[in-house]
């Protein structure tokens, strides 16, 4: 989006700055903004088919979501509840993981050494 209002940007300097609308530049910059527009409007429809197409698929897959917009204040309620609960949940897989992993390395290597765990505490994460 930012690409093609630098260009309108382009389009209209060069017509502030170019006034005679015979000259070579102006008669160039007016064909090439009808370009421009004719390729935006292409562009558009294009990234707009391609959001309806994806939107559909998601519908398909989700048929029973419901956007968050258009739920009660209990659904609303609810869906920060289970997605809070799959969040908790999900952090706490990492952290078993974490655990597991240190538990391998001090039975491969032994105990952390009082100096070690004072510099991991010099860590900053």
């Amino acid at each position: 989006q930012q690409f093609w209002s630098e260009l309108g940007l382009v389009f209209k300097n060069c017509r502030k700055f170019n006034k005679d609308e015979t000259s070579d530049i102006r008669i160039l910059c007016d064909t090439l903004r009808e370009l421009a527009i004719n390729l935006y409007k292409q562009w558009y429809d294009l990234a707009r088919d391609k959001y309806d197409k994806m939107i559909n698929e998601f519908r398909d897959k989700y048929p029973d979501f419901i956007p968050i917009q258009q739920m009660g204040e209990v659904e609303q309620i609810d869906h920060v509840r289970l997605s809070t609960e799959r969040e908790l949940k999900q952090r706490e897989t990492e952290v078993q993981d974490i655990l597991r992993e240190f538990e391998a390395f001090q039975n491969q290597n032994g105990p952390l050494q009082p100096e070690t765990v004072q510099q991991l505490s010099l860590i900053h994460i």
